[in-house]
């Protein structure tokens, strides 16, 4: 067993969201994602905000507390606002590589639990776009922060 030369690091009581965004409005204009691809930023607060909005659409689709939802994403700004999002819903992620194929995702695994035992949903985060585009997160990024239909 691999025993850490530092002290253990007690665990947290609060969702996760919470702990990573809860002093969020503090930090208000400052970067807190930058895309190193493009350099596309989300401040503190277009994070807090994008996450709930998220969030809240995920609960009006039917996501509870106990779902499990598959993270298909490659590794941009948008995964952890969807990871947040998810976990303010009160459902647990887990996450599938972004180059798995639908035979390899957890729903075709022998292990997988079968199907309608468990509430199970997948969010994919923004709209689908080729492999190295970032367009299609720009418009997702645009059509979320209109003025006046923050949840």
């Amino acid at each position: 067993m691999f025993r850490s030369e530092y002290a253990d690091v007690p665990p947290v009581e609060l969702p996760i969201h919470d702990v990573v965004l809860g002093p969020a409005a503090g930090y208000g204009d400052h970067p807190a994602l930058i895309d190193g691809a493009d350099g596309t930023t989300l401040t503190y607060e277009q994070v807090d905000r994008f996450h709930r909005r998220i969030a809240a659409a995920l609960a009006d689709a039917g996501v509870r507390k106990g779902d499990v939802l598959a993270l298909h994403s490659p590794n941009t700004i948008a995964f952890p606002t969807a990871f947040y999002a998810a976990t303010r819903a009160g459902a647990s992620v887990t996450t599938v590589h972004p180059l798995a194929t639908p035979r390899s995702s957890p729903s075709s695994s022998p292990t997988a639990p079968p199907a309608g035992s468990s509430p199970s949903h997948r969010c994919s985060g923004p709209p689908a776009a080729p492999p190295n585009s970032r367009a299609a997160y720009g418009r997702y990024l645009s059509a979320t922060a209109r003025p006046g239909t923050a949840r």
